[in-house]
């Protein structure tokens, strides 16, 4: 029962999370639909397959039966336990719940079409620019088309930076009724592609702010929203507020400054658990801003930005090696991915790619924050 059970779940295994086509494999081909229609057609290939496998099943048949005498294929014949039972019982319930996770995760989504949309095609990106309403100008019309056509340029550098062969799809909807600096997120399922609101006509001033939430949001849906996280967080978010505005930021004073970091609060201090606990550190930050203790309402990217000029004052190219494999990695939409963030954590990542820990980080940040006091 216990070979059995592996046997079947590999099986299984194999054709939800591989893509495997085990019904169209072997002897299972054989016993498909066509079974007792078949006249002329003969599956030669499938035939091969089953009788490799029924010969390697009798050879380790065969090598069981003659193990130290057959006394391992006697303890396999012998009746289990209640013990060995339970054991198997659980076993059985864990990966049918795995499964029926998996089942749920791979389901196949329904592509999002965005009526009057324009296609953008980057080279590692593809855009879908569109107006929420009928009555935008033509000249209008041609302003989002640049901004389309600037945003997928910038998505290509990053996914090159970072090494990422592509990008999800990103979905820009021109909404009339917002406000130079509201940007909504439209909510799709991962595997659909980003879709970020905001006013196209007003958005030319605040180009930066708009491309670190495109940044952010399709880095973050390309994998499966995972990167906002506690201990991914603040890489996310420091690297949409660093990118746009790199070829300012030799330093973090200058990083500062090109952020337009004006207040210094003794709060802005760095911990290197705010770093590992960065979802808790977000609402710090959000309950300063509602006490007007901060001026900057991005001020929490603009510190982890900071964190990462601090890492390429060192070396570029070991920042580079860390942000493309933490933020690079081209997670499945399962629970491998929560595997390879455990065994892949950021400070053992940190550590291999820079040679530094967060309290190194952190110190860099403060230094910078109480020079510019």
């Amino acid at each position: 029962m216990a070979i059995g059970f592996v046997v079947v779940s590999t099986l299984i295994w194999l054709e939800q999370s591989m893509d495997a086509k085990i019904s169209s494999f072997g002897p299972f081909e054989l016993l498909g639909a066509q079974f007792g229609y078949e006249r002329e057609a003969i599956p030669v290939l499938a035939i091969i397959y089953s009788c490799l496998i029924a010969s390697v099943a009798t050879g380790i048949g065969f090598s069981i039966g003659l193990a130290a005498d057959a006394s391992l294929s006697a303890m396999l014949s012998e009746r289990m336990s209640a013990r060995e039972k339970t054991t198997i019982l659980a076993g059985c319930i864990l990966f049918l719940t795995v499964i029926g996770t998996l089942e749920e995760r791979v389901r196949k989504t329904e592509p999002l079409i965005l009526p009057g949309a324009v296609d953008i095609e980057g080279l590692r990106v593809k855009l879908s620019v569109a107006a929420a309403s009928s009555m935008l100008g033509d000249e209008d019309l041609a302003r989002l088309r640049e901004q389309a056509v600037a945003i997928a340029s910038e998505l290509d550098a990053v996914a090159e930076y970072l090494q990422i062969d592509r990008l999800p799809m990103v979905f820009l909807v021109h909404r009339r009724d917002f406000d130079e600096k509201q940007f909504e997120v439209g909510k799709l399922d991962s595997r659909q592609g980003f879709l970020l609101r905001y006013n196209a006509v007003h958005a030319e001033r605040e180009m930066k702010s708009l491309l670190s939430q495109v940044i952010r949001g399709a880095l973050n849906v390309h994998q499966h929203t995972r990167l906002d996280s506690d201990a991914r967080g603040w890489i996310l978010h420091g690297f949409a507020a660093w990118w746009p505005i790199r070829e300012n930021s030799k330093s973090v004073k200058d990083f500062q400054k090109a952020r337009g970091f004006q207040s210094t609060p003794h709060s802005a201090k760095l911990k290197p658990s705010d770093l590992s606990q960065w979802r808790r550190f977000q609402k710090e930050i959000e309950a300063s801003i509602e006490d007007s203790s901060f001026e900057d309402s991005s001020v929490e990217g603009t510190i982890a930005g900071g964190c990462l000029v601090s890492i390429g004052m060192r070396s570029d190219q070991n920042l580079r090696t860390f942000l493309s494999q933490v933020l690079g990695y081209r997670a499945p939409h399962d629970f491998r991915a929560w595997i390879h963030d455990h065994w892949h954590s950021v400070p053992g990542v940190l550590k291999r790619t820079t040679s530094l820990d967060f309290t190194h980080v952190v110190q860099a940040w403060n230094e910078a924050l109480e020079h510019s006091l």
